[in-house]
């Protein structure tokens, strides 16, 4: 009957899987800033008894295309002592945020590797509880003391009077409110991974390790554009495509390879990155009147998948898109000194000149 079987949301899908399988790398997740000098974005969609619990992390990164991003980790904050699997208490989870926070700044002072900590307000999940929480200063287990973290602008939109209270917090909270911001960071996802500017760790096939490809950069890109061009003849859909890409670029004699055997925490890492994934896949656009639409899950996933992952995705997204347009906007206009000497202009001697 040519019937075709999909994986995913099928034409109602925000992200194609074959987008995802393109933007995907094989690559071992961060667990923290193994330079010092990375730039990281924290998003949180946190929960207390329904859902997950979630804190995403990507790498913000820029090359001579502008900026882009890299997914390295994906936290699910389970309490594992219950019965039923839920999120950990509040104050555990603000806990373990903490803990991450400080795993991926370094030795930065004032979180300078942090560029930003995005915590969905909803009213399920207590984000504006936890964001109270992270104001106040604070002891890690080492007994060292460090500043808060606060929305001034948020603070001084709704005149609360927090940033003189703790004047140590430092501006790196932003909360997200779910009816002003949602739509707006669905869209941003939609354009930033469908402009191949956010990647993805591969899929992860638990065996313990990851099989590296090691290339030569100049030499590995002018195999990878003969391979493009070839199987562009070819026709072949987005996912053939993708895959079909992905294993000639294998057999290229250019990639050699290193195997890396995993830890337990960078395998869970892999496993919610490719849940993550999962979502994003069966994520459908319904469109409003309003001309707001809103992003749900496709009905027969309801139920049996979660959106918690996708959501602090699109957070990053929308950070990330922010970033790139706050960079063409702040570009600096010619000084009119130097304008006047690139083309050489003086004033006419005339005494009748229009200039004296």
């Amino acid at each position: 009957y040519y019937c075709e079987f999909t994986s995913d949301a099928g034409n109602e899908a925000i992200i194609r899987r074959g987008v995802i399988t393109r933007n995907s790398e094989t690559r071992v997740p961060l667990l923290h800033n193994d330079t010092g000098d990375k730039k990281f974005i924290i998003t949180f969609d946190p929960a207390r008894n329904r859902d997950n619990s979630i804190i995403t992390i990507m790498e913000l990164y820029s090359d001579d295309d502008g900026y882009k991003g890299k997914i390295v980790n994906c936290v699910n904050m389970i309490d594992i002592s219950t019965k039923r699997k839920t999120p950990m208490q509040t104050p555990d989870q603000v806990d373990y945020l903490r803990h991450l926070i400080l795993a991926y700044n370094g030795d930065a002072p004032n979180y300078g590797n942090i560029e930003t900590i995005m915590i969905d307000a909803g009213a399920g999940g207590a984000g504006k509880v936890i964001a109270d929480m992270l104001m106040q200063d604070w002891v890690d287990s080492n007994g060292h003391t460090h500043p808060g973290f606060i929305d001034k602008e948020l603070d001084r939109q709704l005149d609360t009077g927090y940033v003189k209270k703790y004047p140590n917090a430092v501006d790196k909270v932003r909360l997200m409110e779910p009816s002003k911001y949602k739509s707006l960071m669905y869209e941003a996802a939609i354009e930033m991974t469908n402009s191949d500017l956010i990647s993805f760790t591969a899929d992860y096939d638990n065996k313990g390790y990851i099989t590296l490809f090691l290339t030569d950069d100049k030499e590995t890109k002018n195999v990878q554009k003969q391979i493009e061009e070839r199987l562009k003849k070819e026709n072949l859909s987005d996912d053939v495509y993708a895959i079909r890409l992905k294993e000639e670029m294998k057999k290229s004699a250019v990639v050699k390879t290193q195997i890396v055997k995993l830890d337990p925490y960078q395998e869970i890492a892999l496993a919610n990155i490719d849940a993550m994934k999962e979502e994003l896949v069966n994520m459908r656009r319904i469109k409003r009147e309003s001309g707001k639409d809103s992003f749900e899950l496709i009905p027969e996933k309801v139920g049996r998948l979660h959106d918690d992952r996708a959501y602090t995705y699109v957070m990053c997204s929308f950070y990330l898109q922010e970033t790139r347009m706050s960079k063409i906007r702040n570009r600096q206009r010619p000084d009119a000194n130097k304008l006047e000497e690139f083309f050489n202009f003086k004033k006419p001697k005339s005494s009748h000149s229009y200039f004296n």
